[in-house]
């Protein structure tokens, strides 16, 4: 395997590749994970997974401030060194600012990822390769691999490079990027990815098959949660975890919802409590105050995944921030598969178009499609505040689909399938 995104680094794209690791790993496969050595440079490195099933390869891979402060200041390098690193760090700040592609992102891990990655193929025959994207590089690592090296090689993709409306790239550097996938996914066996739409998205680009493998949720990760973090009283508390993406999520029509029962003097409304888990979240705090609701929001910041499913199982529901941009109907989060694992009423506020997150969540009967509608929200908080309980009815069978280890099982079933045949022919 090879991937940046990687145990303990707290990122949602480190549990999908490790949930395939893990289960892989526990059904007798020998894996190895080809990483890069973590620091507090890559975010919070607080994910502590209870079974480690893998091999571990870590790269020494260094990380340069792209955008130095004083690009042409001497760095009091020796001779050529001193030289050549200034000219390096020169032509990535204009790289940075002329040629904004994705594709560089993390540029750096080819050179030393190929050389290791070389090393063990040398030394062991490995039957597969999976590289995940992002960041591109590591397909790179993998397609490059190929042309030494015989072995099957699968393609992850968590979000799209080419067709990732996030990116507001120019069309020169779109059409660049587009030749470039198009070119290192050459030779890849069997790409995966997270929904049916990106699936069909990548089928027209690439003319290779393509499997839908969703992110899922891992029971074990919900295991021993006995502790109780919220106090117990007579609030009512709605929270919100994960990452907030302030040009693509809108909390507004939920804060609108709480200001006119605010200003109605609706009974109850000190019950109310907002709390707010995640990256980037203090944005939503902001957004509060901008409404007057700031009295009711509690932003806290990033915590531990297992403080994350516990606190999910103990609120009184769950705000499900869904994408506004219908762009990205696309787009399911792995989020959504632990809301809808802990078995607490979700609400999904933000867009009032068809989505893929939404209709998961009526599929599942998990929860609420608010959307925009502020008198929607309104008489959900209501029953709320008057102790009513949210009605749901979880489809228990359909929700066990998406465990991480039935999905794990899915895509090496798939890997094997076409191993089989290519051995036939």
């Amino acid at each position: 395997m090879i991937t940046y995104a990687y145990p303990p680094l707290n990122r949602i794209a480190s549990s999908r590749i490790y949930s395939w690791a893990k289960y892989w790993g526990q059904g007798g496969h020998d894996i190895t994970v080809l990483t890069t050595e973590k620091s507090s440079a890559d975010g919070i490195l607080n994910y502590t997974p209870k079974s480690i099933e893998a091999r571990l390869s870590e790269l020494k891979y260094r990380r340069k401030n792209y955008v130095p402060t004083k690009p042409f200041a001497n760095n009091h390098g020796k001779g050529n060194k001193g030289f050549y690193s200034r000219v390096l760090r020169i032509l990535s700040v204009i790289r940075e600012k002329y040629l904004p592609m994705q594709m560089f992102h993390k540029l750096g891990m080819v050179p030393p990822g190929l050389a290791r990655a070389n090393k063990l193929l040398d030394h062991r025959a490995f039957d597969t390769v999976v590289s995940t994207f992002d960041p591109f590089a590591c397909h790179i690592i993998a397609s490059m691999l190929k042309n030494n090296h015989k072995f099957f090689w699968l393609a992850d993709y968590r979000d799209l490079l080419t067709g990732n409306n996030f990116q507001e790239d120019s069309n020169v550097i779109r059409c660049l990027e587009r030749h470039s996938e198009k070119f290192f996914l050459r030779r890849a066996d069997l790409i995966s990815t997270v929904s049916d739409p990106l699936r069909r998205k990548l089928e027209i680009l690439h003319a290779k098959p393509v499997v839908t493998i969703e992110n899922g949720f891992d029971p074990e990760e919900f295991d021993g949660l006995n502790d109780i973090f919220f106090p117990v009283d007579d609030k009512i508390r709605i929270v919100h975890t994960g990452t907030f993406y302030p040009l693509k999520q809108d909390p507004t029509p939920l804060f609108e919802a709480i200001r006119e029962l605010k200003y109605e003097n609706y009974q109850n409304m000190n019950r109310l409590s907002i709390h707010v888990f995640g990256n980037k979240c203090d944005l939503i705090g902001k957004l509060a105050q901008e409404y007057n609701t700031d009295e009711f929001v509690a932003v806290h910041g990033l915590i531990e995944r297992e403080l994350s499913h516990r606190i999910q199982k103990e609120a009184d529901a769950l705000l499900f921030l869904d994408w506004t941009d219908v762009r990205q109907q696309g787009i399911i989060t792995s989020k959504i598969y632990e809301y809808v694992f802990a078995h607490t009423p979700i609400l999904s506020i933000g867009t009032d178009f068809a989505s893929i997150s939404n209709d998961f969540i009526k599929k599942t009967g998990t929860g609420f499609l608010l959307g925009r509608s502020v008198p929607k929200i309104k008489k959900v908080l209501k029953k709320l505040l008057d102790h009513e309980k949210l009605p749901t009815a979880p489809n228990v069978e359909l929700i066990n689909n998406f465990h991480k280890k039935r999905l794990a099982n899915k895509l090496l079933a798939e890997i094997f399938s076409r191993i089989d045949q290519s051995a036939k022919v």
